[in-house]
């Protein structure tokens, strides 16, 4: 499987717009029938898990269909390191590619002494 990222918004990462979408190559269409990502919280390192992940699949690398999206259960102030799995059964679909879009919580709100953006790193 390769691994690629597209990526939109401002160069530099402090457009709060900006958002990663990695994709993933099979070598050939595969039918799945479950779909996952992870993502790390360390809220001591200013590092959030996302607010919700859409995985979206594709036989041809153009056109995506939307198969799921997973909400975050835990707490943006849980102080606790962690790796949460998003993961999800799905109907069987064949695909090729498949993208991620990870929603990031833009301008944290916390009154947290940080920079006015969070980022999301997978």
């Amino acid at each position: 499987m390769n691994t690629s990222t597209t990526e939109c918004g401002s160069e530099d990462g402090r457009d709060t717009s900006r958002r990663i979408f990695p994709r993933s190559e099979f070598d050939k269409a595969r039918e799945i029938s479950g779909i996952g990502a992870g993502f790390l919280q360390d809220a001591r390192s200013w590092i959030w898990m996302p607010v919700y992940a859409e995985f979206e699949v594709s036989t041809d690398g153009v056109n995506y269909t939307k198969v799921c999206r997973i909400d975050n259960t835990v707490a943006d102030t849980d102080q606790n390191t962690q790796i949460k799995n998003f993961e999800q059964a799905i109907n069987p679909v064949k695909a090729k590619y498949i993208r991620v879009f990870a929603k990031n919580y833009g301008k944290y709100r916390h009154g947290i002494l940080a920079r006015d953006t969070t980022r999301i790193y997978l």
